[in-house]
């Protein structure tokens, strides 16, 4: 088992990470944000989740006024 953990950098401040999940029928994707104190997780249970994941990942980012997502 090997758990991976993402960090991506939006400028000096704008720091957040994650981590993505899939097995058979099921995708996820956890994410926070360094310095603001939020984050959010999506579940699916679909092997094509990972779409859906992508596109509520944006509406939360845009509608919460994510800090460094345009």
């Amino acid at each position: 088992s090997t758990l991976l953990l993402w960090v991506s950098s939006l400028g000096f401040y704008e720091i957040h990470f994650g981590h993505g999940g899939a097995n058979v029928g099921f995708r996820s994707l956890i994410v926070a944000h360094k310095t603001a104190g939020i984050g959010f997780v999506v579940m699916t249970n679909s092997d094509n989740g990972s779409e859906v994941i992508s596109k509520i990942s944006s509406l939360i980012k845009q509608t919460e006024k994510w800090p460094g997502y345009n």
